[in-house]
């Protein structure tokens, strides 16, 4: 998993690597759960769904104005294609947006948001 680009609009890339041999017999689901402190944008997301090789869920409604301290996290459900795939390497790039959060009044000028990488569930065709 890597973040790229800086400030509050963010990529995360995640890569899955399967052997050549199971590629054609394997259907992959990619499960997020995301902190109150990011949010994907689902206007922006059907924007891009017609570049996208792969198709995004979310579990609830997104408001895009809300304050990190005023939200809870959510889960997104990624399906990468690997459709006519010869390569053994599925790559998903989600575009992220930091929320804004409460002042500090320890001074403190940023504050850390986790994103741990997503569960992998595995579908056999078999």
């Amino acid at each position: 998993m890597e973040l790229s680009k800086r400030g509050f609009h963010r990529e995360l890339t995640t890569t899955v690597e399967l052997r050549p041999n199971v590629l054609h017999d394997i259907s992959v689901l990619l499960l997020y759960r995301w902190p109150n402190g990011v949010y994907v944008d689902p206007y922006q997301l059907a924007s891009l769904s017609a570049h996208n090789d792969w198709q995004i869920l979310l579990d609830s409604s997104i408001d895009l104005e809300v304050p990190a301290q005023k939200t809870l996290g959510f889960l997104s459900y990624v399906y990468p294609s690997n459709a006519g795939s010869t390569s053994s390497l599925l790559k998903v790039t989600i575009p992220v947006h930091g929320r804004y959060h409460e002042p500090s009044v320890a001074g403190e000028t940023f504050t850390t948001v986790n994103i741990k990488p997503p569960d992998m569930l595995l579908r056999t065709g078999k």
